[in-house]
Order: C-alpha cells, then structure tokens, then sequence
C-alpha cells in the first residue's frame, strides 16, 4: 500500500510542523521536494570537496529535474515550485539529498499506482449499534438461546420496515472474570431506529424473565461507525473478533480516520469481496463509558479458518508496508489494547 499523506501527517516529526499543511500527494513530494533542494544549495568548505565531485553533482542535478519532470506530468493541476540556483553541496549532505530524490520518486510512483488500482475510502454515513452485554452463571447458559430468539419477531418487523439493518447474538469464547458472557445486538442508520428497537423490547415480558433475572452482571452500549460494511443475509455459527485499541492522548481523533482509510479499511474490503468475512466495522463510543479516545475493530468471518486469513493479512500488510505499521504504532496506547472472540447469530439486510 502507498505511503498516504494522511498517514505522514500522524509522524509529523518526519517532515516537520510543515506537515500539518499538507493536503494532498503533491503537497507532501512538493514539501519533500524543498527540502531537498534547500540541502542541495548549502554552502560548502570547497576543501572538503572530492576530486570527483563533479560527476555525482551532476547526476543528482538529472536526478531533480527528472522528479520534476515526473510530478508535472502526474499532477498537472499542482503549480510546482522549484529553485533554479544551485551552490555546491557539502559531500556529507549529497548522499542523503540523493536518497530523498529516489524517496520521493517512489512515493511518487506507488501513490500514482495506487490511486489507480484503489478507490479512495471516504468515510460513511453513521450507522449505529445497540450492544446489551451480559454475565450469566453457566447453569443459565442453556436457556440464552431460547429466551433472545422469543425477540426475533420484533427485530424482524424492525428490519423489514428499515428501522434497523441488521441484529444477532453473540456468545462469549474466552471468558474472563469481569466479562460478559453473551451479548445481544442491534445496528440502525439513526439514533432513533436504535432507541425505537430499544423500547419495543424493554417492554416485553423477556425483560424480566427468569434468565434475565440471573444475570450477576449487565451493562449497556451504543457505538457509532463511520467506516464498515456487510454482505446481506443471515448467519449462524460464525465467530465475531473485536480488538480494542486507545489512541495516546497526544493524538488528535482524526488520526483514527487516517489508519481507517489508508490501512483498515481497504484491509477488510479485501477480505470482504474474497468471502472471508461477512462484515465489518470501525466502532467509537456514541455514549461513552469507556476512557476517551477507545476504538473497536470487529469483523464477523463464517469459518475458524478465516480467523488465520485475517491475521495473516494483517501480518504481511505491516511487513509490507512499514510506514503504514509504524504510523498505527504511533498513534496507539498498547496499554488499551484488548481482543475477544464469539461465537455469532444474525442477519444483514
């Protein structure tokens, strides 16, 4: 994947307070390109030139009016400015100005490529999720199945009327003390289709059955994504994996949508459009009961196998691409890092 600018905004040290200009590709290799030429023309001692020096001086000269040749023809549109005086270049800077120009070439080449292969991820409409997590004792396991489906009849009069697009089930793989151990969701395009289900099913009489009565915990939540997608149809069996991340209080929230766009999502598309995975999404808390700054990678995958396919997606995605994996490394608190694993009912529309 192309290094985005997006993305070179979150390591702004690498290029200076300059960076939190940057707006698009040509404004990143046109702020590479200065600086480049601001080394090109520092002042030298000319003893400390080679007697050599000629040729290489003329070659990284080559070198820049190629780029320049490059960035005009792929961005028009972009007015480029370059500097036409040069000085002699201390030899300790030339080797590093020569390595920018070929930095910049590539960056250059795989954004263009990219850009032509990818289309650009923009984020969605909100669309909401209601999740009801729950803590049973094991011996009331038996009855979560039977006592949630009697609310099928209300979410599928909901889902067909549009008042939401999707719910299910869940059921918690890897138990912790303080963790739920079943959960019941819902997803709607508006708040309201959220709270409308909600109230339908607060007043059943499944609300105060016996099983409900057991729970020894429960809690509530409502997230909102701006970044996610779904095949239609029902499920069953299927495991959802959640990964929960902080971003560090020094990064600004945006920075989520940077790794969403240029990383995340075009990751979770692919494996979408392969048939890994039936759905996905980027969660933040609507209603926050966690600490600021939380969010939630989850995606739903029909087999185990496609749990591995995931990863090793994920796994070769960073390797390939370490400005990508560096970037999500620096806007991330490991400290807020936590997974799960369920075992999933439910239905798209």
């Amino acid at each position: 994947m192309a290094p985005q600018v997006e993305l070179d905004r979150l390591k702004k040290w690498y290029y200076g307070p300059r960076a939190d200009r940057l707006k698009s590709e040509g404004d990143l290799a046109q702020l590479l390109l200065h600086f480049a030429e601001a080394m090109d023309r520092k002042p030298v001692n000319p003893a400390d030139l080679p007697p050599d020096a000629k040729p290489e001086e003329e070659l990284l000269g080559a070198r820049r009016d190629l780029l320049y040749t490059e960035l005009c023809q792929a961005y028009p549109e972009h007015r480029w400015q370059i500097h036409t005086r040069r000085s002699k270049m201390n030899k300790r800077l030339r080797p590093i100005a020569a390595g920018l120009l070929g930095l910049v070439s590539f960056t250059l080449c795989a954004a263009i490529e990219a850009s032509a292969q990818t289309p650009a991820v923009k984020p969605k409409p909100p669309m909401f999720s209601y999740v009801a997590d729950w803590q049973f004792p094991r011996s009331s396991w038996p009855d979560v199945e039977k006592t949630t489906s009697a609310l099928n009849p209300i979410l599928d009069k909901a889902l067909a009327d549009g008042t939401i697009i999707g719910y299910g089930v869940d059921k918690n793989l890897v138990h912790q003390p303080d963790t739920a151990t079943h959960d019941d969701w819902w997803s709607a395009m508006s708040l309201a289709g959220i709270v409308k289900t909600l109230d339908q099913i607060s007043a059943t009489e499944t609300n105060t059955s016996p099983l409900m009565a057991s729970a020894t915990k429960h809690w509530d939540s409502i997230y909102v994504s701006r970044y996610y997608n779904w095949k239609p149809g029902s499920f069953k069996g299927a495991y959802t994996f959640v990964t929960a991340h902080k971003l560090k209080e020094s990064e600004p929230f945006d920075g989520l949508d940077a790794v969403a766009q240029n990383l995340l999502v075009p990751l979770l598309e692919k494996q979408l459009a392969d048939g890994v995975i039936l759905a996905y999404e980027i969660d933040t808390q609507v209603i926050h009961t966690q600490a600021p700054g939380t969010f939630w990678i989850v995606y739903i995958t029909p087999t185990p196998e496609g749990l591995d396919t995931v990863h090793r997606a994920i796994r070769e995605s960073m390797n390939a691409n370490p400005l990508a994996k560096e970037a999500f490394g620096g806007i991330i608190d490991d400290t807020g890092h936590r997974d799960g694993l369920d075992k999933s009912d439910g239905i798209y529309k």
